[in-house]
């Protein structure tokens, strides 16, 4: 009897101790602590888009706006705390809640391949919308503009250094069109860190995961790792941006 005591007494130290923590996993707790700590949070809208996840297509809701410092700042296109390149300085919820959210970024397409030295693959731009819409990159949602559920419209990349021709510093622009990769379990709140794709080849069709290069499609956070480690990949690039999120279904099509 009395081992079953002590077991039982290592059970409720245990539960005190995790306690907390497994509760901040659950994204109904997320969302009521971040509102304790920052104030109240309105989506823009509910919405989905597609994602990637160890090799899979998934699906991921969007049910929060985004946090970049704060609750869902207002963002312009010459101001934007909502910035790349600068790690944040304030959390939704504590980083032990949440996960981390790989976008990449299509660095072989004008003008970030001019920016960034990146061989330029076709005259096509990562501000066109067009390519959106599931067209060649999970996000826009759309191909009029450069907006995706609950993400923020604008960007800072003053942190990045990357200097145009005249040798200005480049700085807010527009929501460029991306990917997700999904690193971790759950949902919630997710920490977004940039890629910066330099290989054509190896970037996944929106919607299937294909690629030409036939191999080494960046579907999952390991084929990530392992083009960074072969150079196709720049990163990871650090940001204030956080997005809510939870995966709805998988395998979609």
């Amino acid at each position: 009897m009395e081992t079953v005591r002590k077991h039982l007494r290592a059970i409720a130290i245990i539960a005190i101790v995790l306690g907390p923590a497994l509760l901040l996993a659950v994204p109904s707790v997320q969302r009521v602590f971040a509102v304790s700590l920052n104030g109240p949070r309105a989506p823009a809208v509910i919405a989905t888009t597609l994602a990637f996840k160890d090799g899979q297509v998934v699906t991921v809701q969007y049910s929060n706006i985004y946090f970049c410092n704060s609750a869902g700042p207002a963002v312009t296109s010459t101001n934007s705390p909502c910035a790349v390149g600068v790690d944040a300085t304030k959390d939704p919820v504590p980083d032990r809640a949440s996960n981390e959210l790989d976008v990449i970024v299509p660095a072989f397409l004008h003008p970030l391949c001019d920016l960034a030295g990146i061989p330029c693959a076709s005259s096509n731009s990562v501000f066109d919308p067009t390519l959106g819409a599931n067209n060649f990159a999970q996000c826009p949602d759309n191909t009029s503009s450069l907006t995706c559920p609950n993400h923020p419209a604008f960007l800072d990349l003053s942190a990045l250094g990357l200097k145009t021709g005249e040798g200005n510093t480049v700085g807010v622009v527009p929501l460029p069109i991306h990917t997700h990769i999904l690193s971790g379990n759950g949902g919630g709140w997710w920490k977004l860190i940039v890629w910066l794709v330099a290989d054509p080849t190896i970037w996944p069709n929106p919607s299937t995961g294909a690629c030409t290069a036939g191999t080494g499609c960046l579907t999952s956070a390991t084929a990530l790792t392992d083009a960074a480690h072969a150079g196709k990949v720049v990163g990871p690039v650090p940001t204030t941006i956080y997005l809510f999120f939870n995966v709805v279904s998988s395998n979609a099509r």
